[in-house]
Protein backbone atom coordinates (compact mmCIF):
# COMPACT_ATOMS: atom_id res chain seq x y z
CA UNK A 1 0.00 0.00 0.00
CA UNK A 2 1.25 3.71 -0.68
CA UNK A 3 1.20 6.33 1.11
CA UNK A 4 1.82 9.88 1.03
CA UNK A 5 4.08 11.56 4.26
CA UNK A 6 3.03 15.45 4.76
CA UNK A 7 6.07 16.99 6.08
CA UNK A 8 4.76 20.36 6.05
CA UNK A 9 3.30 22.39 3.38
CA UNK A 10 6.82 22.37 0.66
CA UNK A 11 7.62 18.37 1.69
CA UNK A 12 6.66 15.17 1.51
CA UNK A 13 7.40 12.00 0.59
CA UNK A 14 5.85 8.52 -1.13
CA UNK A 15 6.09 5.31 1.08
CA UNK A 16 5.15 1.94 -0.37
CA UNK A 17 4.85 -0.99 2.55
CA UNK A 18 5.34 -3.86 -0.18
CA UNK A 19 7.64 -6.34 1.17
CA UNK A 20 10.24 -5.08 -1.31
CA UNK A 21 11.27 -2.48 0.69
CA UNK A 22 12.91 -4.84 3.13
CA UNK A 23 15.00 -6.01 -0.07
CA UNK A 24 15.85 -2.51 -1.26
CA UNK A 25 17.06 -1.94 2.36
CA UNK A 26 19.35 -5.16 2.96
CA UNK A 27 20.55 -4.44 -0.96
CA UNK A 28 21.57 -0.44 0.03
CA UNK A 29 22.50 -1.07 3.44
CA UNK A 30 23.88 -4.39 3.28
CA UNK A 31 21.89 -5.93 5.98
CA UNK A 32 18.57 -7.38 7.31
CA UNK A 33 15.80 -5.16 8.61
CA UNK A 34 15.07 -7.65 11.45
CA UNK A 35 17.73 -5.98 13.82
CA UNK A 36 16.76 -2.46 13.23
CA UNK A 37 13.14 -3.38 13.39
CA UNK A 38 13.47 -5.04 17.07
CA UNK A 39 13.03 -1.39 18.73
CA UNK A 40 10.17 -0.80 16.51
CA UNK A 41 8.20 -3.73 17.62
CA UNK A 42 8.84 -2.44 21.50
CA UNK A 43 7.13 0.97 20.18
CA UNK A 44 4.58 -1.32 18.46
CA UNK A 45 3.59 -2.84 21.51
CA UNK A 46 3.93 -0.10 23.20
CA UNK A 47 1.05 1.45 20.74
CA UNK A 48 -1.10 -1.46 21.20
CA UNK A 49 -1.23 -1.66 24.52
CA UNK A 50 -2.24 1.75 24.66
CA UNK A 51 -4.83 1.61 22.75
CA UNK A 52 -6.12 -1.28 23.87
CA UNK A 53 -6.20 -0.95 27.22
CA UNK A 54 -8.63 2.21 26.98
CA UNK A 55 -11.08 -0.12 25.41
CA UNK A 56 -10.57 0.73 21.76
CA UNK A 57 -11.62 -1.57 19.66
CA UNK A 58 -9.38 -1.74 16.76
CA UNK A 59 -10.61 -2.35 12.95
CA UNK A 60 -7.36 -2.52 11.23
CA UNK A 61 -3.69 -1.20 10.75
CA UNK A 62 -5.08 2.16 9.40
CA UNK A 63 -7.38 2.76 12.14
CA UNK A 64 -4.72 1.95 14.68
CA UNK A 65 -2.62 4.29 13.45
CA UNK A 66 -5.48 6.78 13.21
CA UNK A 67 -5.59 6.85 17.18
CA UNK A 68 -2.97 7.53 18.52
CA UNK A 69 -2.64 9.93 21.16
CA UNK A 70 0.35 12.08 21.89
CA UNK A 71 1.22 10.27 25.04
CA UNK A 72 1.20 7.10 23.13
CA UNK A 73 3.23 8.84 20.47
CA UNK A 74 5.69 9.93 23.74
CA UNK A 75 5.65 6.52 24.79
CA UNK A 76 6.51 5.11 21.71
CA UNK A 77 9.72 7.50 21.10
CA UNK A 78 11.10 6.46 23.87
CA UNK A 79 11.11 2.51 22.80
CA UNK A 80 12.90 3.91 19.95
CA UNK A 81 15.97 5.88 22.08
CA UNK A 82 17.66 2.63 21.18
CA UNK A 83 17.57 3.00 17.46
CA UNK A 84 19.88 5.24 15.32
CA UNK A 85 18.37 8.15 13.93
CA UNK A 86 20.39 6.99 10.83
CA UNK A 87 18.44 3.67 10.56
CA UNK A 88 14.89 5.57 11.04
CA UNK A 89 16.16 7.55 7.49
CA UNK A 90 17.11 4.49 5.91
CA UNK A 91 13.63 3.17 6.45
CA UNK A 92 12.07 5.46 5.38
CA UNK A 93 14.54 5.73 2.11
CA UNK A 94 13.86 1.93 1.56
CA UNK A 95 10.40 2.34 1.97
CA UNK A 96 10.52 5.45 -0.16
CA UNK A 97 12.37 3.85 -2.86
CA UNK A 98 9.83 1.41 -3.01
CA UNK A 99 7.14 3.53 -3.66
CA UNK A 100 9.50 5.53 -6.36
CA UNK A 101 12.56 3.32 -8.04
CA UNK A 102 13.20 6.72 -9.15
CA UNK A 103 14.66 8.70 -6.14
CA UNK A 104 18.30 9.27 -5.36
CA UNK A 105 20.54 7.37 -3.09
CA UNK A 106 19.89 7.81 0.52
CA UNK A 107 22.11 10.96 1.26
CA UNK A 108 20.99 13.15 -1.85
CA UNK A 109 17.23 12.03 -1.08
CA UNK A 110 17.36 12.81 2.70
CA UNK A 111 19.26 16.70 1.42
CA UNK A 112 15.81 17.53 0.20
CA UNK A 113 14.55 17.83 3.33
CA UNK A 114 14.90 20.70 6.10
CA UNK A 115 13.10 18.92 8.79
CA UNK A 116 12.32 15.28 9.21
CA UNK A 117 9.89 15.33 12.27
CA UNK A 118 9.84 12.21 14.28
CA UNK A 119 6.06 12.97 15.69
CA UNK A 120 4.68 13.35 12.48
CA UNK A 121 6.93 11.02 10.54
CA UNK A 122 7.37 7.62 12.62
CA UNK A 123 3.64 6.59 13.10
CA UNK A 124 3.14 6.72 9.36
CA UNK A 125 5.83 4.69 8.33
CA UNK A 126 6.07 2.15 11.46
CA UNK A 127 1.98 1.75 10.95
CA UNK A 128 2.96 0.93 7.02
CA UNK A 129 6.28 -1.41 8.30
CA UNK A 130 4.15 -3.28 10.50
CA UNK A 131 0.52 -3.81 8.31
CA UNK A 132 3.10 -4.65 5.40
CA UNK A 133 4.01 -7.94 7.31
CA UNK A 134 1.56 -8.37 10.63
CA UNK A 135 -1.93 -9.81 9.04
CA UNK A 136 -4.93 -8.21 10.41
CA UNK A 137 -6.41 -11.44 11.78
CA UNK A 138 -2.91 -11.06 14.32
CA UNK A 139 -3.63 -7.73 15.06
CA UNK A 140 -6.82 -8.54 16.56
CA UNK A 141 -5.76 -11.78 18.15
CA UNK A 142 -3.42 -9.52 19.92
CA UNK A 143 -6.27 -7.09 20.71
CA UNK A 144 -8.44 -9.82 22.34
CA UNK A 145 -5.08 -11.34 24.48
CA UNK A 146 -4.72 -7.74 25.71
CA UNK A 147 -7.99 -7.27 26.44
CA UNK A 148 -8.31 -10.99 28.23
CA UNK A 149 -5.31 -9.75 30.38
CA UNK A 150 -7.47 -6.15 31.88
CA UNK A 151 -8.91 -6.10 34.86
CA UNK A 152 -13.05 -6.22 34.63
CA UNK A 153 -14.82 -3.58 36.61
CA UNK A 154 -16.95 -4.90 39.32
CA UNK A 155 -20.91 -3.35 38.85
CA UNK A 156 -21.90 -2.19 42.04
CA UNK A 157 -25.47 -2.61 43.41
CA UNK A 158 -28.26 -0.05 42.70
CA UNK A 159 -31.44 0.08 44.64
CA UNK A 160 -34.16 0.24 42.24
CA UNK A 161 -36.48 3.26 43.08
CA UNK A 162 -39.46 1.20 43.38
CA UNK A 163 -38.19 -1.01 46.38
CA UNK A 164 -37.24 2.11 48.01
CA UNK A 165 -40.66 3.16 47.61
CA UNK A 166 -42.49 -0.24 49.29
CA UNK A 167 -39.62 0.43 51.89
CA UNK A 168 -40.41 3.63 52.64
CA UNK A 169 -43.83 4.54 54.80
CA UNK A 170 -46.42 6.36 52.63
CA UNK A 171 -48.27 9.52 54.89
Amino acid sequence: MEKTIVIDNEHSFKVDNCLAWMMIYKSQFGHDIVPEMMPFLGALSEMVTGLVADGTDIKDAKDLMSRLDKETVTNMLVELSAVEFVSFLNICWAMAKCADPSIEEPIRWIKQFDSFPLDVIAPEVFGLAVSGVVSEKNLQRLQSQIKSLKPKKKKTKQTSSKSSRQASPTA
